[in-house]
């Protein structure tokens, strides 16, 4: 049960970081003519806190939105 539980939360991160991805290309910055190494650099950031399960400015942000 412990080693489901596990699994389940490391799918979950690796969700939540192509989430992420997904919506920094979507971003409006980068329609608008962001330069793509920020967007490289972003979703390299972005990717490596999924592996490593360190939380992202990101992260911290939405939870305290979703908060109130």
């Amino acid at each position: 049960t412990e080693i489901v539980l596990e699994l389940e939360m490391y799918l979950e991160r690796y969700r939540k970081g192509l989430e992420d991805i997904i919506t920094a290309i979507d971003d409006e910055d980068v329609l608008s003519g962001m330069p793509l190494f920020l967007l490289v650099a972003d979703i390299n950031r972005i990717a490596r806190s999924a592996l490593d399960g360190e939380p992202t400015t990101a992260d911290e942000f939405n939870d305290k939105q979703q908060k109130g």
